[in-house]
């Protein structure tokens, strides 16, 4: 009995293509983490199983790029049959996510540029997809997997323009749709959601809630007293001043460290 050995030399680089795979998958997943370490420990609990779950659907999404890529005739409509569907879900969960957040109370940013950092994780998994398609159509070229390390760096810097790219593309939308800070806001409704926001038990969607307010309306820096956690209340003040470009905002810290922070802080912003 004979041994393919182009089949089996296909079978070992296949793995190792797997494994590459899978050094990508752990690497957005280490983005992801990034994006959420702001979050509070009560919440560390969900987050880290969304991650997961995440992750998870990363690693089906190659894994089914690489099967595409070894059938006997690829192509990218095959791949894109198999792997586009879960893609989808992760960005389509992500805009459901805010949507129920606005519902329940738990943020009270209801505009179009509030939805942007969820369209552009859906951006991002398309763009995972691209890339691992990219990766393994590029591997191909040399014979089943085999690739020099210049092709396999040429395929990095592809991935690495994509993320860049889509990174202007997401800077530009939202601060084309951002609206711009009220002089004189409605007292009346401001108040209104302000008591509104302190109606939210959760300290994080509490002060969350609040900070969304004074961005839009950085002149009214009271709402920042409404603040529940002090180093948020910093923040609440140095956005009014960045926003407001007054300074003169930190005066109203109670702690000097914190005072110096929101200078320093505002001071970088400005910049």
């Amino acid at each position: 009995m004979s041994i393919d050995v182009k089949k089996m030399e296909g079978i070992v680089a296949g793995e190792r293509v797997h494994i590459l795979l899978a050094f990508i998958s752990i690497a957005f997943f280490g983005i992801l983490v990034l994006e959420n370490v702001y979050l509070p420990v009560d919440m560390l609990v969900f987050h880290t199983v969304s991650l997961i779950l995440t992750l998870i659907i990363y690693f089906i999404i190659l894994h089914l790029s690489v099967l595409s890529a070894r059938l006997e005739h690829p192509s990218p409509i095959k791949t894109l049959l198999c792997a586009l569907p879960l893609t989808l879900v992760i960005g389509i969960f992500k805009v459901s996510n805010h949507f129920m957040k606005v519902f329940f109370g738990l943020d009270s940013c209801t505009d179009l540029y509030c939805l942007f950092p969820a369209l552009f994780s859906l951006l991002i998994s398309l763009g995972i997809f691209l890339a691992s398609y990219a990766i393994i159509t590029s591997i191909q070229l040399k014979m089943f997997y085999k690739a020099s390390v210049k092709r396999i760096a040429f395929v990095f810097l592809y991935v690495f323009i994509l993320v860049i790219f889509s990174s202007i593309i997401y800077t530009i939308l939202y601060f084309s749709f951002k609206a711009e800070p009220t002089d004189e806001p409605l007292l009346e409704t401001l108040e209104s959601r302000v008591d509104a926001c302190t109606t939210i038990t959760h300290e994080h969607y509490h002060d969350s809630c609040l900070s969304q307010l004074i961005k839009k309306n950085p002149r009214q820096h009271w709402i920042c007293e409404r603040m529940n956690v002090e180093w948020k209340k910093v923040i609440c003040y140095v956005d009014a001043g960045t926003y407001s470009k007054d300074p003169t905002l930190c005066e109203n810290i109670d702690k000097d460290d914190y005072v110096n922070q929101c200078y320093q802080r505002i001071a970088t912003n400005l910049q």
